[in-house]
């Protein structure tokens, strides 16, 4: 995991992050990355079933609570999922959906 770790958290500071912190749950890392238009809360759990990581990243701004979790971030509507095994594919769709979401948050403003 602490290589898949350090994958996401090369992609969140090339997808122009300028803070990154990790910590560790227990069942999963949170993640708290922070860009210019809002702070991206991100889970990284591994599968269930396979040797794939199971990510969902949502905008602060989308979640009730202000007390951030895995278990949070998995109850909340919003946000976007990842579940891949390969890093370098990882790390495509983590700047593909940070880009997205980045995006539709700039297109509000």
């Amino acid at each position: 995991m602490k290589s898949k770790l350090a994958t996401i958290e090369k992609a969140l500071h090339d997808s122009g992050a300028t803070k990154v912190k990790i910590s560790d749950e227990g069942r999963c890392h949170l993640i708290v990355a922070d860009y210019p238009e809002d702070v991206f809360i991100i889970s990284v759990s591994p599968g269930s079933l396979s040797k794939s990581t199971v990510i969902k990243i949502v905008p602060s701004t989308k979640l009730a609570t202000i007390s951030w979790s895995c278990e949070s971030l998995e109850y909340s509507p919003h946000g976007l999922y990842i579940i891949e095994e390969n890093e370098e594919a990882l790390y495509k769709k983590i700047l593909r959906k940070i880009e997205s979401l980045r995006t539709s948050l700039r297109s509000v403003d």
